[in-house]
């Protein structure tokens, strides 16, 4: 049994959802006019607060993706342990 292919289509899936989470693919010509700086400012006047929600970002660069990747894939992990617990189990 080899989970390794379900594990690289699982990255390439959460890759191509958190650039779509966080505003689309960016060509390295075009990051002087892509605006995510609006974008915050909106939302922390929005929530009166410089803290947001991950969630709540829809627009970011490299850093805010970085962190979206990131704990995406922790859940990513969790959910890919338990499916091999449960496959161990159903196996015994």
């Amino acid at each position: 049994m080899s989970l390794a292919p379900d594990v690289m289509s699982g990255a390439g899936i959460l890759c191509r959802f958190v650039s779509g989470k966080m505003g689309g693919a960016v060509e390295k010509g075009n990051l002087a006019n892509f605006s995510w700086e609006l974008a915050i400012s909106e939302l922390k006047l929005q929530r009166q607060s410089n803290v947001l929600p991950l969630g709540s970002v829809t627009v970011g660069i490299f850093y805010h993706r970085a962190l979206l990747f990131k704990v995406s894939t922790a859940v990513m992990y969790i959910c890919f342990f338990l499916k091999i617990i449960i496959m161990i189990i159903i196996d015994l």
